[in-house]
């Protein structure tokens, strides 16, 4: 009787150390596959190797990614910064607005990839050019790539960023909900010609109104020329605004900009931008300059499309009327905008810069041939005709 008490109370003991061990596996492997597509997890993941591209998305659908990269045009090995599963009414606060097909099936499913690599744009007769990031929709119901383009890094990190991303990748957030510059690598930056190649210099510094949060993060500066790099995030995730043009003075003189204009960035969700300006005082050694740089003012705008709308639903959405072919030009061509739901702004900030001096060339002598200049010899008489 007792050694059999004994062997049940072993058994009972080993059940319960396999149970804890098969508990403690399925939580971690909860924890590498992460939560349902689209929620935000914390812990950072590393990319992986899916035959053919490297899978950077956390929560990345593989088998989605790999119907894309079978029809799109891919040279090399590209990386899968998004692959996700998404239901048409959430296209157009994903960059594929105004498309009046997909808004017409606003609970039909479609797989949004983003590739990075040398891509091919030849979609609808754009050319063979390459790009380094490329957003393409497939139509799951259809079987087939029905959209591709440039893509809105804000929309994007406003539903799937979150601070799982590789830290190097545009869709990282801080656990504070602050972009990285990542996505300033781009060479669709307009600002990145008149980069100064100074080392640049964080900053770091915040300021936060009614919910609004403009930060300077980084800053470049050599001779005349300085690139400020800021970000903007906001209270909601798909609230609409523009931005305008930041202004930087030093001693109360303004500073040029380097492509003047009303508006800087503008759209949804957390937002970066490139800026830059030329005509600081210039100094054949390193000097420190205060300077004072100014957001005038952020413009929250109306709500555009219904996916805008926080709460409503996709099968709520309204559906909307397919333009006729044969519709009549309106007789008035004007327009008159929507006002501001509400102003924010001027955000200011007071910086001291370290300037570097333009690097100046050395002259290098090189051997020039000197050409002689010299009469052609005269004609000699040889007495013959």
């Amino acid at each position: 009787m007792t050694s059999k008490r004994i062997l049940t109370g072993a058994l009972v003991s080993a059940g319960l150390v396999l149970a804890l061990l098969v508990i403690g596996v399925l939580v971690v492997l909860g924890r590498t596959r992460g939560g349902p597509t689209g929620s935000k997890v914390d812990e950072t993941s590393t990319p992986v190797d899916i035959g053919g591209a490297i899978m950077v998305d956390p929560q990345g659908d593989t088998e989605l990614a790999k119907l894309v990269l079978e029809r799109g045009k891919v040279v090399g090995t590209p990386q899968v910064m998004l692959s996700r599963k998404v239901v048409g009414g959430e296209l157009p606060c994903l960059g594929f607005g105004g498309i009046t097909n997909f808004e017409m099936r606003p609970t039909a499913m479609f797989g949004l990839v983003v590739l990075e690599g040398t891509l091919l744009k030849d979609f609808l007769g754009e050319g063979p050019n390459s790009v380094p990031y490329r957003s393409y929709l497939y139509d799951l119901q259809f079987g087939g790539i029905t959209g591709e383009g440039p893509l809105s890094w804000g929309s994007l990190r406003a539903t799937f960023g979150s601070s799982a991303w590789p830290r190097d990748s545009p869709m990282y957030l801080s656990p504070e909900g602050q972009p990285n510059l990542a996505e300033l690598g781009s060479p669709f930056r307009s600002t990145s010609i008149f980069a100064p190649k100074a080392q640049g210099q964080d900053v770091n510094k915040s300021q936060s109104i009614n919910g609004w949060t403009v930060t300077v993060a980084r800053v470049y500066a050599q001779g005349i020329s300085m690139r400020v790099q800021y970000t903007v995030t906001g209270p909601g995730e798909y609230t609409r605004f523009t931005v305008e043009r930041p202004i930087l003075d030093i001693g109360g003189k303004a500073v040029e900009l380097r492509s003047p204009g009303p508006l800087e960035i503008g759209g949804m969700g957390p937002s970066v931008d490139d800026i830059g300006f030329y005509g600081l005082p210039e100094a054949g050694q390193p000097q420190e300059i205060a300077m004072h740089f100014v957001v005038p003012a952020i413009h929250v705008r109306p709500a555009v499309y219904p996916c805008e709308i926080p709460g409503l639903k996709p099968e709520q959405y309204p559906t909307p009327t397919r333009i006729p072919n044969n519709m009549p030009e309106p007789a008035c061509c004007e327009n008159t905008p929507a006002p501001d739901i509400q102003t924010v702004g001027p955000f200011s900030f007071d910086l001291k810069v370290n300037v570097e001096p333009e690097p100046t060339q050395p002259v290098v002598p090189t051997a020039v041939p000197t050409i002689a200049l010299a009469n052609p010899p005269a004609p000699v008489s040889t007495g013959k005709p």
